[in-house]
């Protein structure tokens, strides 16, 4: 795990995790499958406020000494994990900063220990090869860069089962990711402009995005008109859909279901879900446990309104 304050400093960088998503494949889509250029370009231009970690990123922590622990016995070797000597900074190239999982030394020559935790199976081939991600390729290219070694172990906990990688620095890919990095960075981080042509950033990042009180930015409002009219035709199809759902189960009457022609079914089952909590109530007759377990919930609301 980063600390904090490496966390505050990926700003200033491009990381490791950053460059897969500065890549796109022959369909256009961001190599990684979970970030796409522009939510890269979001959190390097805006401060953010706090978040969460996703529930994939905490399994993915959880594991991360298992995995690690088993590289190490798999290479009979020490590996080093203490997160003040994970990060390095490109000499050649100090737009690039990485940090690792882990290294050791085999041979008297440093090697980067990448642990990931994944049930996407069909994208790694077999173990001991470096039949990896292209993603991580990248993402082990880019330590390579940044520490100067030549190789790589990927340990991976592939639906349950242990496999190790090996990864050789390749020139061609190191060269390609500085092109790209610093093309990156100047043309849209530096100046501050989206990048243009690849898939829209992460509704969940944006929002994030710690706001200045009492701003108002200059931008096309036709964006704002397009956004109104897109959710008006949203509350429109939901009001169709209610209307149509409650001729359906008119029509139903009290059946739990109807048989479809092409074989399928409608049901209308119950379903267990979770329990609900008397809010008000708790506040009342509990007012402590309600003080300990309750926490502000502040969020933002997009409105359109008339300026008097």
């Amino acid at each position: 795990m980063i600390t904090e304050t490496q966390r505050t400093e990926r700003r200033r960088f491009i990381g490791s995790s950053d460059i897969a998503a500065l890549f796109t494949g022959p369909d256009g889509k961001s190599l990684d499958p979970f970030k796409t250029a522009a939510d890269v370009w979001a959190t390097k231009v805006f401060d953010f406020d706090e978040s969460t970690a996703s529930p994939s990123m905490k399994t993915g922590i959880r594991w991360e000494p298992y995995i690690i622990g088993w590289a190490a016995e798999q290479l009979g070797v020490e590996v080093e994990t203490d997160p003040d000597r994970l990060r390095f900074v490109c000499e050649l190239h100090p737009l690039f900063a990485s940090n690792l999982d882990g290294y050791a030394v085999i041979n008297g020559e440093h090697v980067i220990i990448e642990a990931k935790k994944t049930r996407m199976a069909a994208e790694w081939g077999e173990p001991g090869t470096d039949q990896i991600p292209y993603r991580v390729i990248l993402q082990v290219h880019v330590q390579m860069l940044c520490t100067g070694w030549d190789h790589a172990y990927v340990a991976a906990m592939i639906q349950g089962e242990e496999c190790l990688y090996e990864v050789t620095r390749d020139e061609r890919i190191i060269a390609a990711i500085i092109r790209r990095g610093e093309e990156f960075w100047n043309e849209n981080v530096y100046p501050k402009v989206p990048p243009a042509d690849c898939e829209p950033a992460d509704l969940d990042i944006l929002k994030r995005i710690r706001r200045i009180p009492e701003t108002y930015a200059d931008i096309d409002t036709e964006l704002v008109t397009a956004w109104e009219t897109a959710k008006a035709n949203r509350l429109e199809a939901e009001k169709a859909e209610t209307t149509a759902f409650a001729e359906v189960l008119m029509a139903v009457g009290d059946a739990e279901g109807v048989m479809l022609p092409d074989g399928r079914e409608f049901t209308y089952f119950k379903q267990r879900g979770a329990d609900k909590v008397d809010m008000k109530r708790l506040k009342t007759e509990w007012p402590d446990v309600y003080a300990a377990i309750s926490k502000p919930n502040e969020y933002r609301v997009a409105r359109i309104r008339t300026v008097n």
